[in-house]
């Protein structure tokens, strides 16, 4: 019975992503779908098959003259592929289901991206963090297969 739990909650894929963000957004979804407007004030805008997270702006650091030595703000990503649903105490700040006949979503920016699989084609995305202030600089994305 023991082998059956730790197989539902394994993750099939977790990754850290640890990087300046320059445009302070974070893009995840659909690679080819449009980029929807930026809601101000909320930290995720959700649109078509994509969501955009207002993240920590790389210059948003403490200098008085930005140079090729900066130590460039950083935001973490933490990205996880369930099986099932996996509960959270942080604050949910977007969701939303895609629908992705490739099953493939991206994580990234103008800057570069990383495409992972997802665990259905019909996935449910879910973005939360330690508060739902924007912008943030810790983020966690768990997808798995949305209910039909």
């Amino acid at each position: 019975m023991a082998a059956n739990v730790w197989a539902m909650t394994q993750p099939l894929l977790e990754l850290t992503l640890v990087r300046p963000w320059h445009w302070g957004i974070a893009i995840v979804g659909d690679p080819t779908a449009l980029v929807p407007d930026i809601e101000p004030g909320k930290p995720v805008t959700v649109g078509g098959d994509t969501l955009v997270l207002l993240v920590r702006h790389a210059q948003d650091v403490d200098v008085e003259v930005l140079s090729d030595e900066t130590d460039w703000s950083t935001v973490t990503i933490h990205l996880r592929s369930l099986v099932a649903p996996d509960p959270t105490d942080r604050v949910i700040v977007g969701e939303m289901v895609i629908d992705k006949a490739n099953e493939r979503i991206s994580v990234g920016d103008a800057d570069g991206e990383i495409a992972v699989p997802t665990p259905a084609p019909r996935t449910q995305v879910v973005v939360s963090a330690a508060t739902a202030a924007a912008p943030m600089d810790e983020v966690w994305i768990d997808l798995w297969p949305a209910a039909d």
